[in-house]
């Protein structure tokens, strides 16, 4: 079961070209997006950004992920993981509960994952540590 509001929209595409602007010395820069999003409770937040394999994070996606957690002003996880369904597949649907986490960002710098450790894996476990 999924919790998309309107699935009707979910394949829609949003341009943010329009919205680029020149910063400081001349360089452009323009909107991200982030995959997700995770209150919990007001007690720790965790952003999410999902990938396809033959993709990677961009540089900006992973300042700004960086920079939401360090702004946090309770403790915050960031989690990258890159999936394999292609948006021909019978059923394109990304399970993100069961993707294997390649880095994650949390106080201050990013690491690898452990061997196979799933988003939901990691996310309890942050959960667990912000509950003790």
């Amino acid at each position: 079961m999924t919790h998309i509001n309107n699935m009707d929209h979910w394949k829609l595409f949003v341009d943010f070209s329009g919205l680029a602007t020149t910063i400081d010395s001349g360089r452009q820069i323009r909107p991200t997006d982030i995959d997700a999003f995770l209150d919990y409770g007001g007690r720790a937040s965790i952003f999410y950004e999902f990938k396809h394999e033959r993709g990677s994070l961009s540089r900006g996606q992973e300042l700004a992920l960086e920079r939401l957690c360090q702004q946090s002003t309770v403790p915050a996880m960031a989690i990258y993981a890159q999936h394999s369904v292609d948006v021909e597949d019978e059923d394109p649907r990304v399970q993100a509960h069961d993707l294997k986490v390649s880095a994650y960002y949390s106080r201050g710098s990013w690491r690898l994952a452990p061997f196979g450790v799933t988003v939901r894996q990691l996310q309890d476990k942050f959960i667990n540590w912000i509950e003790k």
